[in-house]
């Protein structure tokens, strides 16, 4: 299959549910402070130590969410819009079409798929499984015009399915070799060379 979901980050701001409960944390303590210097320490306990319980529960919540964010998809942040169908002779990108022979280059990073475990120092409370969109392919014309789009992958080595069209991209000098090799995830130097013989004849 040579088609994969054009995905367009939104431009809003977008605040995912780490955001609202810091915020939410930050203005508890905020109030907690602001009352306990406006008033004596006997005024008010109860209300205090209410802002104070609300401020626990939300760092435990918090924490539950970093716990199990190995369990959650990071949120989508923006839309699909259109497909992405790379041909020999064209790529259609939306409502777009490239004719291969007006490319003077391509570049393609395809190294996200959907489902895929994020392994970093940083544990994301919204979600440590990725949803495949930071893909990209961008495509440079020969007046110099750039189209760069996000595309997802709905599964490891998905892009794997047009193997041929990116030879044959790569061959044509529109792809360059190390990228093409990248993509297949072609990485021990004997398959390399023995890929660059017969990618010669």
């Amino acid at each position: 299959m040579n088609k994969f979901k054009i995905f367009t980050k939104t431009k809003k701001n977008y605040f995912t549910k780490v955001d609202i409960l810091l915020a939410l944390m930050s203005l508890l303590i905020l109030i907690y402070w602001t009352i306990s210097s406006l008033t004596d320490e006997s005024q008010l306990t109860f209300f205090k130590e209410l802002i104070l319980g609300c401020v626990v529960i939300t760092i435990f919540i918090l924490f539950l969410l970093k716990l199990t964010s190995f369990l959650r998809k990071k949120p989508i942040i923006g839309k699909f819009d259109g497909y992405l169908e790379l041909y020999s002779d064209k790529i259609i990108a939306g409502n777009k079409t490239f004719l291969i022979d007006s490319i003077k280059k391509i570049e393609i990073n395809a190294g996200d798929y959907n489902g895929q475990l994020e392994i970093s120092g940083y544990v994301d409370p919204d979600g440590s499984v990725k949803n495949g969109t930071t893909n990209f392919i961008e495509i440079i014309l020969h007046n110099n015009e750039k189209f760069k789009y996000n595309f997802q992958q709905d599964f490891e080595h998905n892009i794997l399915n047009i193997k041929d069209t990116l030879i044959e991209y790569s061959k044509q000098g529109k792809l360059h070799f190390l990228n093409l090799i990248d993509i297949l995830n072609i990485t021990d130097y004997k398959e390399i060379q023995e890929f660059k013989k017969n990618f010669i004849q």
